[in-house]
């Protein structure tokens, strides 16, 4: 009688936990700002480890908006 009692409560505190934890957001895409680079800037050489203030990007490529389209073939 006494296990069926704590198997009772057990579960009622599972479902209660359950019931009263909040519901995480769906996170919103973010729109990401690139450094641009204004024609005619000197890209800097960097040898070893320094800190830069100035941002540049030569390139850039959105990752994953490409859909695949057939499968690998092994």
């Amino acid at each position: 009688m006494l296990w069926q009692a704590r198997l009772l409560i057990l579960v009622a505190s599972a479902l209660l936990t359950r019931a009263l934890t909040p519901r995480p957001k769906t996170p919103e895409p973010v729109k990401t700002e690139i450094p641009t680079v204004e024609e005619g800037t000197p890209v800097p050489w960097i040898f070893g480890d320094v800190w830069v203030d100035d941002a540049q990007i030569l390139t850039y490529r959105e990752a994953g908006r490409d859909p695949i389209r057939e499968k690998s073939k092994k």
